[in-house]
């Protein structure tokens, strides 16, 4: 079974946790999950999904026990780490709204650079526009 389809099985019964699944000497997670690891652990997010090295799988755990997000590790026995106050939602709507703001100004940026090659000319008018904000 892909780990993707395992992480899929997984989460209808740990909903509200960050499902952390092995592969080789990494552990990786999917999709709403992805974007809570980018978001407090600056990791890249490639194609829904994040992987970091197990050597720092106790970082990751330290870092999402700080910020109260429960977590399944998968392991031969599942490690599942739960807080009272789980903030899984809550940091899961900052994540999305941090990765699509960072989306939206790069392609910003690249509309910019775009102008700037098109015409530098250009380069007055963006930073008069800059100057009234």
């Amino acid at each position: 079974m892909k780990l993707n389809e395992q992480y899929k099985i997984l989460k209808q019964e740990y909903s509200k946790h960050i499902i952390l699944l092995p592969k080789g000497n990494f552990y990786t997670t999917f999709y709403d999950d992805s974007y809570i690891l980018n978001y407090l652990l600056s990791y890249q997010l490639c194609d829904d999904k994040v992987g970091f090295p197990k050597n720092v799988l106790d970082k990751v755990l330290k870092k999402l026990s700080e910020k109260e997000i429960n977590v399944y590790v998968k392991k031969e026995e599942p490690e599942i780490i739960e807080s009272e106050n789980n903030q899984y939602e809550n940091i899961l709507y900052l994540a999305r709204k941090n990765y699509f703001n960072e989306l939206n100004s790069k392609v910003l940026l690249e509309e910019i650079s775009f102008l700037l090659k098109s015409n530098p000319e250009n380069i007055q008018k963006i930073k008069n526009f800059i100057n009234e904000l």
